[in-house]
């Protein structure tokens, strides 16, 4: 991806979200809600969740829940796979960092504003 000044990712995650990817990524790994028989575009729920898969509702509170199969080819004990609550406005890491604090190695240095914020 290509580098971003401060003002730039401020201008970009007002629109798309902390945390979100932009060139190439762009929209990648984000959770979209969409209106039932809108043509509005969906509306960015969260951020950095790599392949949430098995998405459902906790049916008495309505939380939304998803398990993410995260990345690859960070050696063969890394990443765990999680299952998570996903919270409206919430960044889950991706691509810039995993499990939390733990920043990718590919990545190193380009957002350290997010440390501690997945």
């Amino acid at each position: 991806m290509s580098k971003k000044t401060p003002e730039q990712i401020r201008a970009w995650e007002a629109q798309h979200g902390l945390g979100a990817p932009w060139d190439a990524e762009t929209n990648r790994a984000v959770v979209l809600v969409y209106e039932v028989g809108s043509k509005k575009p969906g509306k960015i729920f969260a951020t950095g969740i790599r392949n949430c898969v098995g998405l459902t509702t906790q049916p008495k509170t309505g939380a939304l829940w998803c398990t993410t199969n995260e990345r690859d080819l960070l050696g063969d004990d890394l990443v765990p796979d999680y299952t998570t609550r996903v919270k409206d406005g919430g960044f889950y890491g991706w691509p810039w960092y995993y499990m939390g604090k733990y920043e990718d190695p590919r990545l190193k240095g380009d957002r350290p504003d997010l440390a501690g914020k997945a």
